[in-house]
């Protein structure tokens, strides 16, 4: 199976310490819950919220299909799926982000569009479990990346019509539409903060932060090939991770007034963070020399912490809320699983 750094429903609660990676090597003690949907093969969290609340996909065991879920924080799991349509079925439903609300974002993708092909939707779940499905014209695919507190909605879509085939969008709380793409070939929104500033690359223009007012600030890292955006924060601080003219992956933080700090976690091969919160501390995933993927934690002073799940040969922080408790997925050999972090 290849790793890429980027069943029944039971609980373990266990207590870790967890290595500071830093040049200090400290440790502190950390709860580590790990969880699958039901029937699942696999469980990928994606995002958490500032409840605790934790969406994500499973691969259903019984009938071979993936479903979206929301955990509670007490453990509760409820499913879902993306409305079926006329003459079609849904036959993946992907959750991707969740707002303080408890509003969740993502896609779902029907068959039998016609015979033999896909066709991605976009999705707003409310609260109550009312799922309002959406689309961008004839896309053939949207796919849902962000959700801030207003229920905007960052994200692409795959447009083969246009000259830029992969374009960028914001949905409004009131389902209006805005688009965005620079004619370079693709433009990726990656994350909204509560403030409506939006984070993404493309092709032409590189990484950029795009103002509520829709102007637009590109940045670059110094000496980099491609800079990555993935998450930015309440305060507008940007993370996300750069390659070098060598091929090898880092960490950086970008501050509201464009300064730009790099990072690495300690003997690490590639830096990937994943999420940022309010207290700018970042989690993400780092590989070391042998191959094997790590999480960990990067705090605002600069320290980082390794965060591994007990019997895990892989382990995939993807967010963290403003709690710092941090949510993703492992491997233990076998098959993905769930896990949240809780300081």
């Amino acid at each position: 199976m290849r790793h890429i750094l980027f069943g029944v429903n039971f609980q373990v609660e266990l207590r870790v310490l967890v290595g500071l990676a830093s040049l200090a090597s400290v440790g502190y003690a950390q709860t580590v819950t790990t969880f699958d949907a039901p029937n699942a093969g696999f469980t990928i969290a994606t995002a958490i919220n500032s409840a605790g609340q934790i969406t994500g996909y499973y691969e259903d065991t019984i009938d071979q299909i993936t479903h979206g879920f929301l955990r509670e924080p007490d453990g509760t799991i409820t499913t879902f799926d993306g409305p079926p349509l006329t003459l079609t079925y849904t036959s993946f439903t992907f959750a991707r982000t969740i707002n303080s609300a408890g509003q969740i974002a993502g896609s779902y993708f029907e068959s039998s569009v016609p015979a033999g092909e896909s066709r991605g939707h976009g999705f707003l779940r409310d609260r109550d479990g009312t799922i309002t499905p959406f689309d961008i014209g004839t896309a053939d695919h949207v796919l849902n990346t962000a959700i801030n507190p207003a229920a905007q909605i960052a994200g692409s879509y795959v447009f083969s019509d246009l000259p830029s085939p992969t374009a960028a969008f914001l949905r409004q709380p009131d389902g209006s539409i805005t688009t965005f793409y620079d004619h370079s070939g693709f433009t990726v929104f990656t994350a909204i903060n509560p403030a409506g500033q939006i984070t993404g690359y493309g092709g032409a223009i590189g990484a950029f932060l795009r103002q509520r007012s829709g102007s637009i600030t590109a940045f670059h890292i110094p000496n980099s090939i491609y800079t990555y955006p993935v998450g930015i924060n309440s305060t507008g601080r940007i993370t996300g991770y750069y390659s070098d003219a060598s091929y090898f992956y880092h960490g950086f933080l970008r501050q509201p007034g464009g300064t730009i700090t790099t990072f690495d976690a300690l003997n690490s091969s590639a830096t990937l963070p994943q999420a940022i919160n309010a207290a700018s501390q970042i989690a993400g995933q780092y590989q070391d020399p042998n191959g094997r993927i790590h999480g960990f934690l990067r705090q605002r002073d600069g320290s980082i912490t390794t965060i591994d799940v007990p019997s895990s040969t892989y382990t995939y922080p993807v967010g963290i809320n403003s709690a710092g408790q941090i949510t993703g997925y492992y491997f233990d050999g076998w098959a993905y699983h769930g896990f949240i972090f809780t300081p």
